[in-house]
């Protein structure tokens, strides 16, 4: 893929945050992302089209919280698309970050909220979270590198 389709996919993924910003009036803080845990228990278990759906949209936002509140920044990575389920990535100092499958996770209530994963993922692009090893760390694919 080349960088304009690149940056394209990623102003997409930006413009689906600031859609789910407006239509539910959350404001880009790590606090909203209880209310996206909120609303994304609401939807519950759906099938797996809808929630694929809802992971994306909601995982935009996500993502775009952690631009904002971690300095992560959104990167297409080809070489991790079988890992994650998708190219569409988090960078976030030392981890590769997917919003979209902490989203379906939340959906399908396996694992923690998004507001708990997504402090992670901010103190570890801080340096404040020690470096977990691999020993007893299942690499649940969300995270990789230095795994929050």
């Amino acid at each position: 893929m080349d960088n304009t389709q690149d940056e394209e996919r990623i102003a997409y993924a930006r413009s689906r945050a600031e859609r789910i910003q407006a239509d539910f009036n959350l404001d880009f803080s790590l606090a909203s992302l209880r209310e996206v845990d909120r609303l994304l228990g609401k939807v519950g278990d759906c099938g797996d089209d809808l929630a694929g759906r809802a992971a994306y949209m909601f995982g935009c936002y996500v993502g775009e919280v952690l631009v904002r509140q971690a300095g992560a920044v959104w990167a297409v990575r080809e070489d991790m698309e079988e890992l994650f389920g998708s190219s569409l990535l988090l960078e976030a100092g030392p981890c590769t970050a997917s919003p979209f499958v902490r989203c379906y996770r939340r959906l399908k209530d396996e694992g923690d909220s998004v507001e708990v994963w997504g402090r992670l993922v901010v103190a570890a692009a801080s340096g404040r979270l020690q470096t977990v090893t691999d020993e007893g760390n299942d690499n649940d694919s969300e995270t990789e590198g230095r795994q929050p």
